[in-house]
C-alpha cells in the first residue's frame, strides 16, 4: 500500500470515527444479548401474540413489530410518546424541533432481550448535519436531555442488533434551558450523571473572543464524559460556534466565538451518550481581539503584536502570505525581552491544512523561509502563525502579557543557488535564523548522487536538513543525507536546500556540504534472480553474486503465514571488497499497467537495509530518493564505500505503518539492481 493509499484510508477511517463521536463510544449495533428476561418491565412470555401488547395502550403513537427505515420514518409531534416492537430491526420516528432548546427524552419501559444493562439504546439524529447522540438506557439512567441546535426535523430511533428483539415505550417533551451563572474567566464544576445538559449564560463585557474548555476525559481518562460544546447567540437565536474533540487521546472540547460587548450568549456543555461519569470543568474566559481572520502580510510588511497568557487554548497571531511560483521570502520575528518567539507554518486546501514548519528561538529572534518552486503552476497561502515558544508545548502553562511583544517583518531573497556538477565538499554557514543554502545539483544521466551533511555544531544547535526543494521549502527532507537518482538519458538539475530542522541560524552554524556522484548504470550480464518467498532474518538470506538484478515480491499475508508479528522482508548476502562502492536500487518489479484503473502490481515503497557481517547490525537505511520517475512511486537507492571485506547482508522491505492496532504495508513486486563501482 503506498503512502498515497495509506492517507486516503486514514482520511475514511477518522472521518467514519468523527460521525460517531468517539472512538471508545459503546457500538450503537452490539448491545449485550446476555441479559436477565425476569428485569425491568419484562411481560409474561406465555402471552399470546395475537393480543396487544400491554404498552399498547400507555403511548400515543404504536408501531407493534412493523420496520421501516430512515427514508420512511413514523411522523410524531413533540410531546407524544411512541413504542413499538423490535426483533433485530429499526424504527424510526421524526419530529420537528425548534432551535435553541432541550429535547429530554425517557425511556419508560421495555421488555424481552432490552431489559439488560446496556442492551437498548436511543439515537437522536439531527437531520440538518446528520449529528448524532444517544441515550443508553438502564435501570438508572433512563432519561436524558439533548440540545437542540439546528431548526426542522430530528429522528429518533434504536439499534437494537441482530438477533435482539424487544418492546419499548418512549415519552418526549422540550424543555426551556436554564442557565446558571458561571465562574468567568476561571473554572466551573458541573455534572451531567443525571442526564441533563448544561447551560452557563455570560453577558460580554467586550468585543472580542468567548473560549470555553471543557475537561472531562482529562480528569477521569477510563471513563469520563465525552462532551459537545456550543455556544449561542441569544440575541441572533442562532449557534455561532462549536466543538465536539479537540484533543489527542481524548474527547474534551474546546470552542472560540466571537462576541459583542453587552449581549448575551449561552454555553451549553452536551454530551455523545450517557454512559460515563457525567462530571466535568469548564474554564471560560472572555478577550479582546482574537479573530481567526489572519493579517495579510507581502513583502516590505512589518506587523507588532504582543501575546498574552490565555486560561483556554494559546494566544496565537495569525499571518497569511501567499508566495507565488519562483519566489522566495524570509520572515522574521523579534521579540521583546520577556517572549521567546515561535513560528508555526500551516499549509494546504481548505479543510485539508496540515502543519509543514516551525522556528524556535535563537537569542529572541526566530525566522522562517518560505518559497515555492519554480515550475509550479499555481501560487502556495501559507499562515503563520507567532507565538511564545513555550506556549506550543503540550500541557505547559500559558505565558505571555508585558514584555512579550513582538515585531514581524518580510523580505524577498534570492535563491543564490551553489551549483554542484561533480564529486565535492561545499563548505558553508547558516549565519542567521530563517536561513537555508540553496544547492542545484547537475546530475547527469543514469548518475546516484550522495549529499551529505556534515558539521561539527552540537546537535542541541543544529539539527542539518537536506530538502527536495522541486516543490516548495518543506518537501520531503531527509535529516543530514539525501540521494538524488536520475533514470533519464540526458543530465537533469535537481534543486535542494539545507536548513536547519527549525530554522535556527547564526554566525557559528558552520557546515560542510559533501556531494558523491557514482554511475548507476547495471553492468552488462548481471545474474538474475526471482526471489517470492518471504526471507524474514538474515539466516534466511539468499546468496546472491553481483552484478545482480533481483526481481522481489513482499507480500504480507505470506510473512503472517510464517509469523503472525512479522512485516514482509527478503534478505540477501553479497560478498564485498573494502574500496568497493556498492551500490543498490529499487525500481519497478512490473510494467505500469495500460489501463488507468486497473490494480498496479509495482507500487511498492520499498526500504533497502544494508548490514554488518552478523545480519543484525544496520549500516544504512534507505527510504526512497530524490528524483522518482513515477509521483506514485516511493523506490530506494544508496551508494556505501565498503571499509573492510567480508559478507554482508541487504534486505528489502515495505513501508509499513500502525493505525488502531492494525498494519498497513505497502506491498508488491519490486527490482533490485546491486552492483560495485
Amino acid at each position: 500500500m503506498s503512502r498515497k493509499l495509506f492517507a486516503m484510508l486514514l482520511v475514511g477511517l477518522l472521518s467514519a470515527s468523527v460521525t460517531a463521536c468517539g472512538g471508545d463510544d459503546t457500538p450503537l449495533d452490539t448491545p449485550d444479548t446476555d441479559v436477565d428476561t425476569d428485569a425491568g418491565d419484562d411481560t409474561d412470555p406465555d402471552t399470546d401474540s395475537n393480543e396487544p401488547h400491554p404498552f399498547e395502550d400507555e403511548v400515543d403513537v404504536w408501531m407493534g413489530d412493523a420496520v421501516n427505515d430512515p427514508d420512511t420514518p413514523q411522523a410524531i409531534d413533540v410531546g407524544q410518546s411512541f413504542g413499538g416492537q423490535l426483533n433485530g430491526a429499526s424504527q424510526y420516528y421524526e419530529l420537528n424541533l425548534e432551535a435553541g432548546t432541550a429535547l429530554k427524552v425517557t425511556v419508560d419501559g421495555v421488555d424481552g432481550d432490552f431489559t439488560g444493562e446496556g442492551a437498548f439504546n436511543v439515537v437522536v439524529e439531527t437531520m440538518a448535519d446528520e449529528g448524532r447522540r444517544v441515550l443508553f438506557y438502564s435501570g438508572d439512567s433512563a432519561t436524558r436531555e439533548f440540545f437542540i441546535y439546528a431548526e426542522g426535523a430530528h429522528q429518533i430511533y434504536s439499534l437494537p442488533g441482530e438477533g435482539v428483539s424487544g418492546a419499548y415505550k418512549i415519552s418526549t417533551e422540550v424543555v426551556e434551558l436554564a442557565p446558571e451563572t458561571p465562574t468567568l474567566p476561571g473554572v466551573t464544576e458541573g455534572d451531567m450523571s443525571d442526564g441533563s445538559i448544561k447551560v452557563y449564560e455570560v453577558v460580554a463585557d467586550l468585543d472580542g473572543t468567548l473560549a470555553a474548555e471543557t475537561s472531562a476525559q482529562r480528569l477521569a481518562p477510563e471513563g469520563g464524559v465525552d462532551t459537545f460544546l456550543h455556544v449561542w447567540d441569544v440575541a441572533a437565536d442562532a449557534r455561532i460556534a462549536q466543538n465536539d474533540d479537540f484533543g489527542d487521546g481524548h474527547y474534551d472540547s474546546q470552542v472560540f466565538a466571537e462576541i459583542t460587548s453587552g449581549n448575551t450568549y449561552y454555553v451549553i456543555v452536551d454530551a455523545y451518550s450517557n454512559d460515563a461519569d457525567g462530571l466535568f470543568e469548564l474554564t471560560m474566559e472572555t478577550y479582546e481581539g482574537g479573530s481567526t481572520e489572519p493579517v495579510v502580510i507581502a513583502d516590505g510588511a512589518e506587523e507588532t503584536g504582543n501575546i498574552e497568557a490565555r486560561l483556554v487554548g494559546v494566544d496565537l497571531k495569525a499571518y497569511s502570505l501567499t508566495v507565488e511560483p519562483g519566489e522566495n521570502f524570509r520572515v522574521l520575528v523579534e521579540g521583546d525581552d520577556a517572549l521567546t518567539p515561535a513560528i508555526v507554518a500551516v499549509s494546504g486546501p481548505a479543510g485539508e491544512e496540515q502543519q509543514v514548519g516551525g522556528s524556535q528561538p535563537v537569542e529572541g529572534r526566530a525566522g522562517m523561509y518560505v518559497g515555492v518552486g519554480a515550475d509550479e503552476e499555481e501560487a502556495q497561502t501559507f499562515l503563520l502563525y507567532v507565538s511564545d515558544e513555550r506556549n506550543l508545548t503540550e500541557g505547559a502553562e500559558s505565558v505571555g502579557g508585558e514584555g512579550f511583544g513582538f515585531t514581524l517583518t518580510v523580505e524577498a531573497v534570492a535563491r543564490g543557488a551553489v551549483t554542484v556538477e561533480g564529486t565535492l565538499t561545499s563548505p558553508q554557514v547558516l549565519a542567521d535564523v530563517g536561513n537555508v543554502t540553496w544547492f542545484d545539483v547537475v546530475v547527469p544521466a543514469k548518475t546516484i548522487v550522495s549529499l551529505a551533511v556534515e558539521t561539527e555544531v552540537a546537535e542541541a544547535d543544529f539539527a542539518p536538513l537536506v530538502v527536495s526543494a522541486d516543490y516548495w521549502t518543506f518537501s520531503p527532507a531527509f535529516e543530514a543525507e539525501a540521494v538524488l537518482y536520475n533514470d533519464a538519458d540526458e543530465a537533469v538539475t535537481m534543486p535542494v536546500l539545507v536548513r536547519d530542522a527549525t530554522f535556527r541560524g547564526s554566525p557559528t552554524t558552520t557546515y560542510a556540504l559533501n556531494a558523491t556522484f557514482v554511475d548507476a548504470t547495471l553492468p552488462e550480464g548481471p545474474t538474475t534472480y526471482t526471489f517470492t518467498d518471504q526471507l524474514l532474518t538474515s539466516a534466511d538470506a539468499e546468496a546472491i553474486e553481483l552484478p545482480a538484478q533481483v526481481f522481489g515480491l513482499l507480500d504480507t499475508e505470506a510473512a503472517e503465514a510464517i509469523d503472525e508479528a512479522a512485516t514482509p522482508v527478503q534478505f540477501f548476502s553479497v560478498d564485498l571488497v573494502a574500496g568497493d562502492v556498492l551500490v543498490a536500487r529499487t525500481s519497478r518489479g512490473a510494467e505500469l499497467p495500460a489501463d488507468p484503473e486497473a490494480d498496479d502490481p509495482s507500487t511498492t515503497d520499498t526500504v533497502v537495509r544494508l548490514f554488518e557481517g552478523d545480519g543484525s547490525t544496520q549500516i544504512l537505511a534507505a527510504d526512497y530518493y530524490v528524483g522518482q520517475a513515477d509521483a506514485e512511486t516511493f523506490f530506494s537507492a544508496f551508494i556505501y564505500e565498503v571499509e573492510e571485506d567480508g559478507t554482508y547482508f541487504l534486505s528489502v522491505e515495505p513501508f509499513c505503518q500502525s493505525f488502531l492496532g492494525m498494519n498497513f504495508c505497502s506491498d508488491g513486486e519490486y527490482k533490485l539492481d546491486v552492483f560495485t563501482n
